[in-house]
């Protein structure tokens, strides 16, 4: 999905790319919830975004971020938008600080070498 978005923004679709990159926020907060927090996905999968972001992400800034990410991207899905025009430069900018907090947090609990501070599983 975020592949797509970025095909439609660099075609300057950046509506469709708007509202798609708030979907791909979606899958991953959900999918995040699920494979790496251990949430039931018959669970996950029927909370929208908005809960979603409050009941499974874990720090602030992973909230905040991704909140204003769904703000944003919503923005794209309506007749009428809430916030100032030229907007999307601030979602891309919170979509990368999101996906990288997601990476670091993923990176840091499944370490491609084992080391002494490693959780049993």
């Amino acid at each position: 999905m975020y592949n797509q978005c970025f095909s439609a923004e660099q075609k300057g679709h950046l509506e469709l790319a708007g509202s798609g990159y708030r979907n791909a926020i979606e899958l991953l907060v959900k999918d995040y919830a699920i494979n790496e927090l251990g949430y039931k996905k018959e669970e996950v999968v029927k909370k929208k975004l908005a809960a979603s972001i409050k009941a499974y992400l874990p720090s602030i800034d992973l909230k905040q971020s991704a909140d204003i990410i769904r703000i944003l991207g919503n923005d794209y899905t309506h007749y009428e938008q809430l916030y100032a025009e030229d907007t999307f430069a601030i979602l891309k900018q919170y979509l990368e600080i999101f996906i990288k907090s997601i990476e670091t947090a993923y990176l840091i609990k499944h370490p491609k070498i084992k080391t002494q501070f490693q959780e049993k599983e």
